[in-house]
């Protein structure tokens, strides 16, 4: 961030006598951990002459929503967020900007929550499928049928959602986030579950000694899930009293350590680091970590085959693990302790700030990083990577 913003975005909305009291929201969008963020960095009440102005603002890429009457639609005059265009900002710059209004379609979506409680708190946002992390919030909330089984949002309109819901149920805190699309009139009902009874205890075996405590992360699959870390205690043994179902990869939390194998009830897991939990069903994992001794060195290069600072993702061919790495000034980097897998490296600059966890982002990717096999060589030689 700037020590001294001095960039500046304003306009006019192109609207009518007929509206009134909308809400500029400006948000920046960042990249925290692969995945996009969007910070609020101004709201105002747009004046009587449908002009705004959000001074003081760092370089760096925005978007922006207009809220009226509990609508939302998104620069340049669009109503899904998958549509907005963003905005980036240079240092010194004062952007002017007209936003329109679309013509929006609006469409129900009736729901339930499972396990069924009679009142819940919900918190609608507007979503991208292709940039994962990024929503956008929104005031819209559902009203609750006169049975108090089910509920309904009236009037959203058409694009991508995610819901989340809070509730008390027997004296246990629940919480549950479903994705859903609305391009329709009427939505499939959206069902909002958490069967997070399931408990997951297991047994962690290592013939090392970790310089830090010791941890598991399980990471899911599914992105609306939770990441969860677990301590390991003095007896090597990991508990959860409440996980969602789904499929996670087992990794380590300790620098140093890979997960080598994943067993449940003493069934070996397809992959050596992944487990499924499923719904009903409680887990018991013998987990063994240990010191990989893979390494791959290098340096990340320019178009002119000259070191640069770079940001530098490995990501494991066999099981999708993803490790990002700084370089220094010159572009040189190091991974250490990898498991005897394959490995695809791709490299970009410092400043881009790629959110390199969106699917989407390998097209950009595509043929432009390296692969390393150590599985015969657990010791790669310096490799050289462009970066993109």
């Amino acid at each position: 961030m700037e020590s001294n913003p001095n960039a500046s975005i304003r306009g006019y909305l192109l609207t009518d006598p007929s509206h009134s009291l909308e809400i500029l929201n400006v948000y920046r969008i960042q990249v925290n951990d692969g995945f996009l963020r969007a910070d609020k960095v101004c709201s105002q009440i747009i004046s009587k002459e449908a002009s705004f102005n959000c001074p003081r603002l760092s370089i760096g890429s925005y978007l922006i929503s207009v809220e009226e009457h509990g609508l939302t639609f998104y620069y340049p005059g669009v109503s899904s967020l998958s549509m907005a265009t963003m905005i980036d900002l240079k240092s010194n710059e004062n952007r002017y900007l007209e936003l329109g209004i679309p013509t929006i379609q609006e469409g129900s979506v009736d729901g339930k929550i499972l396990p069924a409680p009679k009142r819940a708190a919900f918190h609608l946002s507007a979503i991208d499928p292709v940039q994962p992390g990024l929503e956008i919030p929104l005031t819209a909330q559902p009203e609750w049928s006169k049975d108090q089984e089910t509920w309904h949002f009236d009037d959203l309109p058409y694009g991508n959602y995610a819901l989340h819901a809070d509730w008390v149920d027997s004296s246990q805190d629940f919480h549950a986030t479903t994705q859903f699309s609305l391009f329709s009139p009427n939505a499939e009902e959206v069902i909002l579950s958490n069967f997070g009874d399931q408990s997951l205890d297991g047994q962690v075996m290592t013939d090392v000694r970790p310089a830090s405590p010791l941890y598991i992360d399980l990471i899911p699959d599914d992105l609306e899930n939770h990441l969860f870390r677990v301590p390991v205690d003095s007896n090597g043994k990991i508990h959860l009293s409440h996980v969602e179902a789904g499929e996670y990869l087992v990794t380590s939390g300790t620098n140093g350590l890979i997960v080598m194998s994943v067993s449940n009830y003493g069934r070996l897991e397809e992959a050596p680091n992944r487990v499924t939990i499923r719904n009903g069903e409680d887990t018991s994992l013998s987990i063994v970590v240990g010191t990989g001794t893979g390494t791959i060195a290098g340096q990340a290069v320019d178009s002119d085959r000259e070191g640069i600072e770079a940001e530098v993702l490995l990501v494991d061919q066999f099981d999708g693990e993803q490790k990002v790495a700084p370089t220094d000034g010159m572009g040189y980097f190091k991974f250490e302790g990898l498991a005897r897998h394959a490995y695809a490296i791709y490299a970009w600059p410092v400043q881009a700030k790629i959110p390199y966890r969106a699917p989407s982002i390998f097209e950009l990717f595509n043929g432009k990083g390296i692969q390393i096999d150590l599985r015969d060589d657990l010791e790669s030689h310096p490799v050289t990577v462009p970066v993109v």
